[in-house]
C-alpha cells in the first residue's frame, strides 16, 4: 500500500494491489480530508517500491507509476485515464509542482517534467534521483550527486554536499528548507545561498525504546514537513537497525532543537498533510500533529 498527500490540498490518495501482484494492477482510492470520506476510485497499473503515487495540490489529477508499465495520469473527478507514458520506465519517484501544472517523474535514466493535463515533456533532467518542490514558490530541491537548489526547476542556484547515499525526504519552510538523509542527520539550510543553519542528529534507541548513548539502534527520519500552525519542522523518526515504533518529532525551525517527541507505534507508512498539521497513515489513522492524538480512522 502507498499513500500520497499534498502540503495544502484537501484530497489524498491510497493505492493497494488489486488481484495478483504479478499483474501490476492497483486500486486507487481518493479521500477528502474535509468530508472524511472516499470521493473517487479507479484501477491503474502500479507497482510497490519507490514513490509511485502522486496527487496534484488542486485535487484534479492523480499520477500512478509502475516499474514495467510507465506512468499514467487520471482525472480525479471522473476516474478516466487522461494519458499514459509507457516510455518512462521504470518509475521511481513522482512529485507535483506547487501550481499543479506539472508532474515530476524520476526514474532509472533522465528525469522528466511533464504537463499534468497532456503528459507532454516540458523538461528533461539528467542524473536526477528526486525532486522536492517548494509549496511557497517555484523553487525546488533537486537530488543529484549533490543537493541542488533550483529557482525554478532547471535553473541551479546553489549546490550542497550530500552526507549519505540516499535522501529520504525534504521539506520547505517560508524561509528555509530541511533535508533528511538515510542513516544521517536532518540539516536545515537558508535559501538561496545554501548556508547551513543547523543540524539535528537522531539518537540511538535500546530495544525497549529508551534513548542510549552507545549501542542500540541508530535512527533516521523517514518523513519531513513544515507545520504552518506550529511554525516548526515536523518529522517521523524510526530506529532502522532493528525496527520499533515510529516517533513524531517537532523541531525548532531556528535552532534545530527538539521541541517534542511522541511515540506513534509501528505505523508501516504515513504522510503529513493539511499544511503539516495532520498525519495520515496506512492503517487509516488520522493524527493531529500538535497533540499526537488520533482524531479519525479511515477505512481503506
Amino acid at each position: 500500500m502507498e499513500i500520497a498527500t499534498t502540503f495544502n490540498g484537501d484530497n489524498f490518495a491510497v493505492v493497494r494491489y488489486e488481484g495478483e501482484i504479478e499483474d501490476f494492477f492497483g486500486r486507487v482510492s481518493i479521500f477528502s480530508l474535509q468530508k472524511l470520506q472516499k470521493v473517487g476510485e479507479f484501477v491503474a497499473r502500479w507497482g510497490v517500491g519507490g514513490k509511485r503515487l502522486a496527487i496534484s495540490p488542486d485535487g484534479k489529477f492523480c499520477f500512478v507509476g509502475c516499474y514495467y508499465h510507465g506512468l499514467s495520469a487520471f482525472e480525479i473527478a471522473t476516474g478516466h485515464e487522461l494519458w499514459r507514458r509507457r516510455d518512462l520506465k521504470p518509475v521511481q519517484s513522482l512529485t507535483c509542482s506547487t501550481n499543479s501544472s506539472a508532474v515530476n517523474c524520476c526514474r532509472v535514466g533522465p528525469a522528466y517534467v511533464l504537463d499534468s493535463a497532456t503528459g507532454t515533456t516540458k523538461e528533461k533532467l539528467a542524473g536526477v534521483a528526486d525532486i522536492f518542490p517548494n509549496p511557497f514558490n517555484d523553487s525546488a530541491l533537486i537530488v543529484r550527486r549533490s543537493l541542488e537548489y533550483h529557482t525554478p526547476i532547471g535553473t541551479k542556484v546553489t549546490a550542497i554536499n550530500r552526507l549519505t547515499f540516499a535522501v529520504l525526504d525534504a521539506a520547505f519552510g517560508p524561509d528555509s528548507f530541511a533535508v533528511a538523509e538515510s542513516r544521517g542527520p536532518v540539516r536545515c539550510f537558508e535559501p538561496p545561498t545554501g548556508e547551513r543553519l543547523w543540524s539535528y542528529q537522531p539518537p540511538r534507541y535500546s530495544r525497549k525504546g529508551q534513548v542510549v548513548r552507545k549501542g542500540g539502534s541508530r535512527s533516521h527520519l523517514l518523513e519531513l514537513s513544515w507545520s504552518m500552525s506550529l511554525r516548526c519542522y515536523v518529522g517521523l523518526e524510526w530506529p532502522f537497525s532493528f525496527g520499533g515504533p515510529q516517533r513524531l518529532l517537532l523541531i525548532d525551525a531556528t535552532t534545530g532543537k527538539l521541541i517534542a517527541r511522541r511515540s506513534l507505534g509501528k505505523k508501516v507508512g504515513a504522510r503529513f498533510c493539511q499544511n503539516g498539521d495532520l498525519l495520515i497513515a496506512t492503517d487509516g489513522t488520522l493524527t493531529r500533529v500538535n497533540t499526537g492524538k488520533v482524531i479519525y480512522r479511515f477505512k481503506f
